[in-house]
Formats: C-alpha cells, structure tokens, sequence
C-alpha cells in the first residue's frame, strides 16, 4: 500500500543583497503546549537540519537576492497508510484513525522523537548559510489528529501553521 500525505512548506526568502551560498535551515527544539497553557520541551525530538524541498538535502547551494526556495518542515501522512511508511511510532499510543505529524529531518530516527500527535507545538528552527549568520524563527502547528484526503480541507480544519 502507498500511503497519501501531505507536506508541509517553509518559504525560505534571502532578504539580503548578496547570494546566500549553501543556506540551511536547522530544527533546533520542539515544544509542545501542556493542558496549563506551559510549554514543555519534547525532549525526544533530535535537533537536525531539515530538507530542502525537491531532492537538495539540507544545503541548498546558493539563493539569489530577493529570491526564495521551499523546504520541507513535516508532513502528515493518512493514519491508515502510516505503517507501510515507516511511521507507526507505538510510543505515542495513537489509535489507527488519528494522524500524527513526522518532521522532515536530515535522517529519521530509529526511536521515531521526529514524529508527533495531536496537540499545539512550536518548533524553534535556525536559519543560516555560509555567508549570512543565522537567524531564529518560530513555527507553531496545531494539529488535531483527523485525517481528510482534501488538502484544502484538511489544511482549513485539522492543521494550523503559522510562522513567527
């Protein structure tokens, strides 16, 4: 079985005047909000670089100034093709119908920290290159674990992303 997901894009733009040569965007930590409004670190999550969208792992050789290029921040796959992806994650103890998220890292590890359910999280990620220091950005996701194969109505009702 092949599963369907759908993935979801950061639009990474070089504000600056020069090319950015070989830029990378780093997940640096992951927390999740607790029932007391809190947030807690996932101290499962691994901190990584994430990929680049179309096969540029996590380097991207060169972005022109006022130009962009999209990278992959996560994904969210059908609950009932999960398995046959490798992105069953028991530790979670979802049921079979509720989706979980899996980050795009660099590598995906063996104890599945890269993978989250339902909840409100907010990822803290590094964006940088060779000639440009890095810079800090938040991504919250609200995720409430319904699946529906309409993009559009899956985007507008079941996940949220916003970036600060």
């Amino acid at each position: 079985m092949v599963g369907h997901a759908i993935y979801l894009r950061l639009w990474i733009l070089n504000v600056g005047n020069a090319t950015a040569i070989n830029a990378e965007v780093y997940a640096k930590d992951l927390f999740r909000k607790r029932a007391d409004g809190q947030w807690e670190r996932v101290t499962q999550f691994p901190p990584m670089n994430l990929n680049w969208a179309n096969g540029f792992g996590i380097y991207f050789p060169s972005i022109a100034p006022a130009m962009g290029k999209h990278c992959d921040f996560g994904h969210i796959t059908d609950p009932e093709g999960r398995g046959a992806v490798g992105e069953y994650a028991p530790k979670l103890g979802l049921a079979k119908e509720v989706c979980s998220l899996a980050f795009d890292l660099k590598e995906r590890p063996n104890h599945k920290g890269h993978i989250i359910g339902p909840g409100e999280y907010k990822l803290e990620i590094l964006v940088a290159a060779q000639n440009a220091a890095p810079i800090a950005c938040t991504i919250k996701v609200s995720l409430n674990g319904k699946w529906d194969a309409d993009e559009s109505r899956m985007l507008r009702d079941n996940v949220g992303v916003t970036v600060e």
